[in-house]
């Protein structure tokens, strides 16, 4: 996961882990491109690599409303895990909110989350020749000092002005740097702090669980004009929007039944030893097979 102030450079840094042009990147610094956080994933080094790059997540324009959301984006991006957080820093620039960065990492992935982050500088090349990074961070003073510590000590450079030969290079030894930092933490990934409790129950939600609790929301009696609402989530291309207009054609269908014609039909179950939650079961769990099977003739 990228992170950092705008104009640091995080989409161009994901572009050149990646090896494509993947994000959308500014033409000048100073203008706000990256409004919203992304994932881009491709192979690199004989790997399949998942960026995300966010926003700036102490940008003054953004809304209150926006950063929460942006906040839930990055839980949801995050799961199952992370391997590493960079911090985005161009040489030369203030970091005097950086801090504020890790507090927000801290608050969503806990303390160890600084035990898989790393300080990574951009414009490499504005060191002098003769300048190591250590020299920089020593010469920049107790701010830079204490942020870098605070990270492990961890740190990379990459240069802006290079030939992609050099550049390709500079990425592997960041990918070296991150592999050894996860070894350090013993293989396991940062996840973020409510996932063992929520995300874990919504994984282990099975299609028996899932047809109970819709079968006895819908037994239940309804206001007039009630929502009944549903979130659909998934990756690009696995048929959300053909699943969407599914549902909505078997819900339309289900509300044209009369509550005698529902009646009769339950009725009609019980007489033969199916209790009236069994008999609203199967109606769902038949309703969701139709729905698979209507989404894979429409895509």
């Amino acid at each position: 996961m990228l992170l950092g102030k705008t104009g640091s450079g995080k989409s161009a840094t994901g572009n050149s882990i990646l090896g494509k042009n993947l994000f959308q990147t500014a033409k000048r610094k100073e203008k706000r491109v990256t409004k919203q956080c992304q994932t881009s994933t491709s192979e690199t080094e004989g790997r399949q690599v998942c960026v995300i790059d966010t926003p700036d997540l102490l940008d003054p324009q953004f809304l209150e409303e926006e950063f929460i959301c942006e906040r839930k984006k990055i839980t949801l991006f995050s799961d199952p895990g992370l391997h590493a957080f960079l911090l985005v820093i161009p040489i030369e620039q203030d970091v005097s909110n950086e801090q504020e960065v890790l507090e927000i990492i801290r608050q969503m992935f806990g303390e160890s989350a600084l035990a898989y982050t790393m300080v990574l500088f951009t414009r490499g090349d504005d060191l002098d020749n003769t300048e190591s990074i250590e020299d920089y961070i020593k010469d920049q003073g107790e701010e830079l000092q204490r942020l870098v510590l605070d990270c492990g000590s961890r740190t990379h450079v990459l240069d802006n002005k290079i030939s992609e030969e050099k550049k390709k290079r500079q990425v592997t030894d960041l990918l070296n740097k991150i592999d050894a930092m996860v070894k350090e933490n013993g293989g396991n990934l940062c996840m973020v702090r409510t996932r063992s409790c929520s995300m874990e129950k919504l994984i282990n939600f099975s299609e028996a669980d899932a047809a109970g609790a819709m079968a006895d929301a819908w037994d239940q009696p309804r206001g007039k004009g009630e929502e009944l609402r549903l979130v659909l989530l998934g990756k690009t291309g696995s048929g959300k929007s053909a699943c969407g207009n599914t549902i909505l054609v078997i819900f339309n269908n289900l509300t044209a039944v009369t509550a005698e014609e529902k009646e009769e039909a339950i009725q009609a179950a019980e007489a033969q030893g199916i209790t009236r939650s069994e008999a609203l079961k199967l109606a769902i769990k038949a309703s969701c097979k139709l729905a698979r099977s209507k989404m894979c003739i429409i895509q």
